[in-house]
């Protein structure tokens, strides 16, 4: 690789992998990055399918947080918003507040189609991004259910959920 292309992955990795998969790059530029996705890890996540789930109350459109794959192994989950309602659908700091009030926890899930229930991904911060580990998981699929519920304060007891659902979404591939 050159170091151009070097300069413009540490500059613009997220523009010229979109520029790659949409098919707008030069011919040339094409083949040097082509080329490039042999051995370079970096320009190669950039251009693979990531997905993304937007987790929304179940009685509402609003959505709360949003499940992003970072890569492989791991999913971001980023909380949205600050609208000060409560009850179904509020914020995801109106949700922190309800956790304290009700020393409750909100814990996080998925389950993808084939399997036998949900896994929990853990507990989340309230109103913080968490960064979620899937080393023990197979890969996310399109379709793949995310999940947060109202638990114990030290999570589910049966390891399923036992709360309210939260929030809820599908994986989508981008």
């Amino acid at each position: 690789m050159t170091k151009d292309m070097t300069d413009a992955l540490s500059d613009d990795a997220q523009a010229l992998a979109g520029e790659y998969v949409l098919g707008t790059l030069p011919s040339s530029r094409r083949r040097e990055v082509a080329a490039a996705l042999e051995h370079d890890t970096a320009l190669r996540a950039a251009v693979e399918a990531t997905m993304l789930v937007v987790l929304a109350a179940p009685q509402s459109l609003r959505p709360g947080w949003i499940v992003q794959s970072t890569d492989a192994r791991h999913v971001r989950l980023v909380p949205l918003g600050q609208s000060g309602q409560s009850g179904p659908g509020q914020s995801a700091s109106a949700q922190t507040e309800l956790a304290k009030l009700a020393n409750k926890s909100l814990q996080f899930w998925t389950k993808a189609d084939g399997w036998k229930g949900p896994v929990s991904l853990g507990l989340v911060t309230p109103g913080q991004a968490n960064t979620v580990s899937l080393d023990k998981l197979p890969p996310i699929q399109p379709n793949q259910l995310f999940e947060i519920t109202l638990e114990p304060s030290s999570g589910s007891p049966i390891g399923r959920p036992t709360g309210p659902v939260l929030y809820i979404g599908r994986a989508v591939t981008l």
